[in-house]
């Protein structure tokens, strides 16, 4: 897959409400486009503040604390990485293994931005599932400790939560507490309008793209999406996705094509949002009333189906004729 437009910078659009300018830039980074739409009060380098946290993330970048820990048996790291991955292996252990952040052998055999993309032979799924499982690294203090040098560890399901959470921090340091950021299927609201209104975060069709499913009224918090409709390819009429079961090391087959999920924990959304299309519907319902985490959760089925938890059925608004709310 090619792409055109690769960190950089497009031009801004601005767009106004209730007397407060608004600047709406768009950036490439984490692997997909980044919308802020913020007060026009001057020079905040949020395109760097995000670069810098991909940096430090993301497994593709050479130097990142990612990459080291993949390169070695053990590693230091700091302490927002330390948070980050005893909040991974808490979710782990919560949801039975649906999110696990030691899938990085797995997913690399998966290439879903090739042009030409290939299955991987099950002999090399097998042996690449040999070395994934949370409970086979280890932290004492800051530093993290691999059972075996072929664990490998891919934040792909948790990253932009994180990085959408320290970016709404930053902000408000820089006295900006209006707007919302788009992480392509990850929002962060960093405030309400300043006349108190809430943003509409529309949600789209899994099933027809150019469409939306309704929408959902956000003052505070974070929304992450996960659907079977990004980074896939399709061999022999079926349909491969990059969510990826870490049981069977292949795209994940159920009844939902989408969820989304809203917390006050930007982290937590992303991971949960993965790990509840990982369990299936009747899995990830039972798990909300578990009450193990405090969240909503919106789930799209193929069969036409829209489930809502009960403490979002008021906040979300069906406008499609395709779907039928259940």
């Amino acid at each position: 897959m090619k792409r055109i437009l690769c960190v950089l910078l497009l031009t801004a659009v601005m767009i106004s409400s209730c007397g407060t300018e608004y600047k709406s830039d768009t950036y490439f980074a984490l692997d997909t486009f980044i919308t802020a739409n913020l007060p026009d009060i001057g020079d905040v380098d949020l395109y760097g503040y995000i670069k810098s946290l991909e940096d430090t993330i993301s497994k593709t970048v050479s130097k990142s604390q990612i990459s080291e820990i993949n390169k070695n048996i053990s590693y230091t790291v700091t302490d927002d990485i330390k948070e980050l991955i005893i909040l991974s292996n808490d979710v782990y252990q919560k949801t039975n293994g649906a999110f696990d952040i030691t899938c990085g052998a797995v997913s690399d055999l998966w290439d879903f931005k090739s042009e030409d993309p290939r299955i991987p032979e099950r002999s090399e799924i097998e042996k690449a599932l040999e070395n994934v499982g949370a409970s086979e690294i280890s932290l004492n203090g800051n530093t993290l400790t691999k059972s075996n040098e072929g664990i490998m560890l891919d934040l792909g399901g948790i990253g932009k939560g994180y990085v959408a959470e320290k970016c709404v921090e930053y902000l408000h340091e820089k006295g900006i507490n209006s707007g919302y950021l788009n992480f392509g299927g990850n929002i962060a609201v960093v405030g309400e309008k300043d006349n108190g209104d809430g943003w509409g975060v529309a949600l789209r069709d899994p099933l027809r793209l150019n469409d939306t499913v309704g929408r959902i009224i956000m003052k505070s918090g974070y929304l992450s999406v996960s659907g079977d409709y990004e980074r896939c390819f399709e061999y022999n009429g079926q349909k491969y996705h990059h969510i990826l079961d870490p049981k069977t090391g292949y795209p994940v087959n159920n009844e939902i094509s989408s969820v989304a999920v809203l917390c006050s924990d930007g982290a937590l959304a992303d991971a949960l949002s993965t790990a509840l299309f990982v369990m299936g519907l009747d899995d990830a319902l039972s798990f909300y009333q578990e009450k193990k985490y405090t969240f909503e959760a919106i789930f799209i089925t193929k069969s036409g189906y829209i489930y809502t938890t009960e403490g979002i059925n008021n906040s979300f608004e069906l406008t499609s004729k395709n779907y039928i709310m259940k």
